[in-house]
């Protein structure tokens, strides 16, 4: 597979310069969190606290991974529809969240937010957990346990593919996203 590498261990210029539709290969450590994380995330930041973990600098997966079978660190990684989380885009940007990986377009709200905090959004392809998968080397649970699959985890991944569905200028490999 070719595509750019982007070491995210380092600076995230690499993301910010990303174009719209280029395929990115990433290595290193991915935050995942779906519905559940982000709606207790929303109340607990909403109430004036603080996220019981860093998210400042991270690369947030809007996934939930199957447990790991036969020497792999996750059996299924696929990522879920991005546009149930638009309405918590903004709040993880303001916690620092530099990048969203997840499937499908987002709102015209969602790009033009990705354009405004220069924080472009990485699309992954539905129902190919199974390969993606193979591309995650380590996976902890970080946080909010008993949310079950739902829990935030950190993942750290290897050569993991994603196209950059809105970039950080707020152009859009979606046409019904409403890129700016």
């Amino acid at each position: 597979m070719t595509g750019r590498r982007v070491d995210l261990r380092k600076d995230s210029g690499d993301l910010r310069e990303a174009r719209a539709g280029e395929l990115l290969l990433l290595s290193g450590p991915l935050l995942a969190a779906r519905d559940a994380a982000q709606e207790r995330l929303a109340g607990l930041v909403s109430a004036g606290g603080q996220p019981p973990f860093p998210l400042s600098g991270s690369v947030l997966f809007y996934m939930s991974p199957a447990p790991g079978r036969g020497g792999l660190a996750v059996s299924s990684a696929g990522p879920t529809t991005s546009a149930r989380m638009d309405r918590h885009l903004a709040m993880l940007a303001d916690l620092g969240v530099i990048a969203t990986i997840g499937k499908g377009p987002r709102s015209a709200m969602a790009a033009k937010l990705c354009a405004e905090r220069s924080m472009p959004y990485l699309a992954a392809v539905g129902g190919a957990g199974a390969f993606y998968a193979r591309r995650i080397t380590g996976c902890t649970v970080l946080c909010w346990e008993d949310l079950g699959p739902e829990a935030v985890h950190l993942l750290e991944v290897t050569d993991f593919p994603a196209f950059v569905g809105i970039s950080s200028e707020g152009v859009s490999m979606f046409p019904a996203s409403g890129g700016v």
